[in-house]
């Protein structure tokens, strides 16, 4: 046994589902792209390597992560997958959720909420895909009330001439994401280019589609949504509306001049408020189920990014719109979430107060010491190697290091380490 089929089996990936994302995963950047590795704590997993042309990213990736063991506030869950960038890129690592319909149907206000609180965190990006949405072929069956179909041909010549203005034609890749790719495209893109964010392609496309504006009461089905969800929208002073199989989009924006609508995305409200059809027995045999559930975690996916994007579920209770004034937007410093996320969790305590008190991010983790022949003296839990600076649980010596031991089984001071640490970069600057 070669190749993916080999790892998967020796590194447990735990279902049918989860071995078929590995796939595809290799079907797009080639054969040998997944390998397996031991990450820093000792954790098993994968390394990733995106590969296009001349450009090439690579991303760690572990299955079943107790994601609030390695965050925090974050909900109680195991995620699938959890694909981290390495490297110092600054960009969020991604969940991703294998869901089958058959086991799903009947938790989805569970799933809504843990991926919504997680999305909210600003720790992580979430994705959720299923079984079709790993097939190659697109399906146009899929509800996409944001596609050129459903917008109409007058809204693709206003967009095509907004495109067209130098300031705003670098969106073209991003609005075509939103508008035409699938989940599985939409997450492929992400990890060729971890820098991406669809922010300021929502902003633009969504003020295009409200364009003059309408009165929120006469928006189709307005009276259907919950009060929470209306006073959400009405946060903007121009609304619109677009719809499409079991997905009504309630926009709300500020009035703005056109050469503000890329960067000023605060003010721009997206509640989407989605139905399912009534499952009896199989959801997978139930007529338009499949389909529905795909095109709502499409929008989902693909419009996280937007910090006043909402979803609302018929007959399903789920969180409340979004506080912007208070909504998280993640850890400041990207370096810093790489060493946090690679190191053991008995350090991370440590390492966000580091983080906090703006020390600079170790450059090495879980990395081993040698002595002057090349042997092996000791492994650091991270360290800093211009200052030959590091912190470990054991204690050991090795010449021209400082070595500070921090034991996080014994109810350590992390005030006095961190105090100890400020210290050292003085004396040592």
């Amino acid at each position: 046994e070669e190749g993916i089929d080999r790892s998967i089996k020796d590194f447990l990936v735990d279902s049918k589902l989860e071995y078929r994302f590995m796939a595809a995963l290799e079907a797009r950047f080639g054969v040998g792209c997944i390998k397996p590795q031991v990450l820093e704590g000792g954790r098993k997993g994968f390394l990733l390597k995106t590969t296009e042309g001349e450009r090439s990213q690579f991303w760690t990736i572990e299955t079943q992560v107790q994601i609030d063991k390695r965050f925090r506030e974050m909900p109680t869950k195991r995620v699938d997958f959890l694909i981290s960038p390495t490297g110092g890129v600054k960009a969020k690592p991604i969940v991703v959720e294998m869901d089958g319909l058959k086991y799903h149907a009947e938790t989805v206000a569970e799933d809504l909420t843990t991926r919504l609180l997680m999305m909210r965190s600003g720790h992580v990006r979430v994705w959720t895909l299923g079984w079709h949405d790993l097939e190659a072929k697109s399906d146009a069956r899929i509800p996409n009330p944001v596609s050129e179909a459903r917008l109409g041909s007058q809204h693709t010549g206003i967009m095509a001439k907004l495109l067209y203005d130098p300031r705003m034609s670098d969106l073209a890749g991003g609005i075509g994401l939103l508008q035409r790719s699938s989940s599985l495209d939409g997450l492929l893109d992400y990890l060729l280019y971890p820098e991406l964010s669809l922010n300021d392609a929502v902003s633009v496309l969504v003020r295009t589609m409200v364009g003059k504006g309408r009165d929120i009461a006469e928006l189709p089905r307005i009276a259907s949504i919950s009060d929470d969800g209306r006073l959400f929208v009405k946060e903007g002073d121009s609304f619109g509306h677009a719809n499409d199989q079991n997905i009504d989009m309630y926009l709300g924006v500020r009035g703005r001049a056109v050469s503000e609508w890329r960067e000023t995305t605060d003010d721009c409200r997206v509640f989407m408020r989605g139905s399912l059809p009534s499952v009896s027995g199989d959801p997978v045999d139930t007529l338009g189920y499949s389909d529905a559930w795909r095109g709502l975690w499409r929008l989902v996916n693909l419009m996280q990014d937007l910090p006043g994007f909402h979803i609302e579920f018929e007959g399903v209770d789920t969180l409340s719109a979004p506080d912007l004034s208070t909504i998280r937007k993640g850890p400041v410093d990207d370096a810093w979430l790489e060493v946090i996320t690679l190191a053991d969790d008995g350090f991370r305590a440590l390492l966000e107060a580091l983080a906090a008190a703006n020390v600079a991010a170790p450059d090495m983790i879980g990395a081993d010491l040698t002595d002057a022949e090349g042997a092996v003296i000791g492994m650091v839990e991270v360290g800093w190697s211009k200052l030959r600076l590091a912190i470990n649980d054991d204690d050991f010596e090795s010449a021209g290091w400082d070595i500070l031991s921090f034991d996080p089984e014994a109810e350590p001071s992390v005030m006095a380490m961190v105090s100890a640490i400020l210290k050292k970069f003085e004396e040592m600057n």
